[in-house]
């Protein structure tokens, strides 16, 4: 809930200059296409990590560790290919931290598009394969949030430490829950995402119909930018 004064007097300043400058990035369409081919003829490049790449993510990254000298670094997979050149500035143990199981998502992206999107996406998994492969192995340490998706990080590092390290916030910040009293669910998401819009619906059709059979008083809020079609939220 900080403001982006506080967010930035909390920080050294770098980091969040770097995002600003990252902010809004835009690509033209003969950009975008030539992007896409690169993935189809053998680009190491994670896919989803396009918008920073003219801003030379790999310099700032080596800037800061050369800077800094932490004891270790902890690289987000979306910027798993930055990992060989980050390896040449600093010597100390590397994690990459998989929020997501990227090759999994990358399928999940493909398969929630129909018609000629569904080309774009199926070039992104090739990229997003690729990269796994080639420099996942690279890594000390690799974290993932379940046991699920720690077998699939595997499929791609079949030799690498993986540890599962789940999502979570520390035990004094988070209120106590108390189920079945409010009777509120609530699910905060960005819908315009097509994966996180195709969950919503399920969430909606599959799974809110037979909470409400057990508490017809139940409300279920969707928070997020983009939301879905606002008609399947009025049945329920």
């Amino acid at each position: 809930d900080l403001t982006f004064a506080e967010e930035t007097a909390a920080l050294d300043g770098t980091s969040t200059a770097y995002a600003v400058a990252c902010g809004g990035s835009t690509e033209l369409l003969p950009a975008l296409l030539y992007r896409k081919f690169t993935y189809l003829v053998g680009s190491k490049k994670h896919a989803y990590a396009w918008w920073m790449e003219r801003f030379r993510p790999e310099e700032f990254v080596c800037s800061v560790v050369s800077r800094v000298r932490p004891s270790a670094v902890v690289l987000r997979s979306v910027f798993l290919h930055l990992l060989p050149e980050i390896r040449r500035a600093f010597k100390g143990p590397i994690v990459v931290d998989c929020h997501d199981a990227d090759v999994h998502l990358a399928r999940e992206a493909v398969r929630s598009v129909s018609g000629v999107r569904k080309v774009g996406s199926w070039l992104n998994l090739l990229a997003v394969r690729r990269c796994c492969r080639s420099y996942l192995g690279l890594a000390d340490e690799i974290w993932a949030v379940s046991a699920e998706d720690a077998e699939r990080v595997a499929a791609s590092a079949p030799d690498a430490r993986i540890l599962v390290v789940p999502s979570g916030m520390p035990d004094p910040e988070v209120s106590v829950p108390a189920p079945g009293q409010d009777g509120i669910a609530m699910l905060v998401a960005n819908y315009g995402y097509k994966p996180t819009e195709n969950g919503a619906a399920w969430l909606l059709t599959d799974i809110w119909p037979k909470v409400l059979r057990s508490l017809p008083w139940a409300r279920l809020n969707l928070i997020g930018g983009k939301s879905v079609n606002e008609n399947s939220l009025l049945s329920f």
